[in-house]
């Protein structure tokens, strides 16, 4: 992971990027603290991996189709979590809390959720996704959209037990 990090860090370097050079050196950072043993709890299954607003249809109250099955894979579900949420419920670098308690309304009916498996969730989307932050790439409105919520949750890493400590997690 820091190969990686550093060859985008030397490429922003040369472009003189100074967008993206201040989010690098916050990945640096998580990425210096950060243990992959983090993620050994995360539960194997099918995940669509890919699960980001542009593939889901909805009606006026629910989700009608799921598209775009190409990249499912046997890996750990819990990104799908966390790909619909950014998707769908971060604007303009805020998270609207309440389409995210809807859809934990939902999503607890099939499956169990803590508020620690939620922020393992939203970090294993930024350790999958961080390497799609390079100069001069966040052009194309889809990678601009995975760019701005990258760096929402490298903002807010230590933050996100507390900013979705409010949400209702458990049965009613």
């Amino acid at each position: 992971m820091m190969d990686n990090w550093l060859s985008r860090w030397d490429e922003a370097i040369k472009l003189k990027d100074e967008i993206v050079l201040p989010i690098l050196e916050k990945q640096r950072k998580i990425i210096k603290r950060m243990h992959l043993e983090h993620f050994s709890q995360c539960e194997k299954g099918w995940a669509h991996w890919d699960l980001f607003v542009d593939n889901v249809l909805f009606t006026s109250n629910q989700v009608a189709a799921i598209l775009d099955f190409d990249r499912m894979n046997y890996v750990f579900p819990e990104f799908d979590l966390s790909r619909a949420i950014l998707s769908c419920c971060l604007k303009d670098n805020y998270l609207q809390l309440e389409p995210v308690s809807a859809y934990f309304e939902g999503y607890r009916d099939y499956c169990d959720i803590t508020l620690q498996k939620l922020v393992r969730s939203i970090r294993l989307t930024w350790w999958k996704e961080s390497s799609w932050i390079r100069a001069g790439k966040s052009v194309e409105k889809t990678l601009q959209r995975f760019f701005e919520e990258n760096k929402w949750i490298g903002d807010n890493w230590n933050e996100l037990e507390f900013i979705f400590s409010e949400i209702n997690l458990l049965h009613h």
